[in-house]
């Protein structure tokens, strides 16, 4: 229920979220970046180079990311391109699209947790199928598609020039972002760590809260390690 943002452009979106940070007076903190989130946050590090001491990505997209093989590509490749149409998109969005959403998101969530599915309790998939439902959030994520490939493209140049600790955390049952893209990130991102969680799906920091709690304090210690030898 947020203001709307001017753009959901890459660069747009993470200066927004750097804008934030700094009014909380947040300083050299380390960015936690899932799924898309993992663009801002290497978008961050990118624009504001010394402003983050680390950067841990979940499944996090990248510059190879496409919708090839994705569970939903038919869903999302109609819905970019009716949904971003001046007043088709807003007609669909506020009408037909959020029953749509509502009557598929028993496959959406098998598509995102897979086997993790019935760590889901009842009251986060109710809660959740009304987020995604909400017209707001249709038309927004339908925009943020449109250049999805074309944000994340850009930064592929600009990787090498991120120089600070870096894991590329890719989970073996991810339907959305294969592990080859988790595996490319840590190839040019200087001195990046590929890790594997075995038997994870792309949700996983929403399906499995205490082993994401115990990957971050890992990855924080072994930043302050590097600090302290520093």
């Amino acid at each position: 229920w947020s203001d709307q943002p001017r753009s959901y452009r890459l660069a747009d979106m993470t200066e927004t979220v750097y804008r934030a940070l700094r009014l909380l007076r947040v300083e050299r903190p380390i960015l936690v970046g899932w799924s898309y989130g993992g663009g801002v946050a290497m978008r961050m590090a990118i624009d504001h180079p010394g402003f983050a001491d680390g950067l841990l990505l979940l499944a996090s997209d990248g510059p190879t990311s496409t919708l090839e093989g994705h569970s939903e590509e038919t869903a999302m490749r109609l819905a970019t391109t009716l949904l971003t149409k001046p007043l088709l998109g807003p007609l669909l969005g506020w009408t037909i699209i959020p029953y749509v959403v509502r009557r598929f998101f028993a496959r959406a969530l098998h598509g995102k947790f897979g086997p993790d599915r019935e760590r889901l309790s009842a009251t986060y998939v109710q809660r959740a199928k009304e987020i995604y439902s909400r017209p707001s959030i249709i038309l927004a994520a339908a925009r943020e598609w449109l250049h999805e490939a074309e944000d994340l493209l850009e930064l592929e140049p600009a990787l090498p020039t991120i120089h600070v600790p870096t894991w590329s955390v890719s989970a073996e049952l991810d339907s959305f972002v294969p592990m080859s893209v988790g595996e490319a990130l840590a190839g040019v991102i200087p001195g990046a760590r590929h890790v594997r969680l075995p038997g994870a799906p792309h949700g996983f920091p929403e399906s499995r809260p205490a082993e994401t709690a115990r990957l971050l304090d890992e990855f924080v210690a072994e930043v302050d390690r590097g600090a302290v030898r520093s």
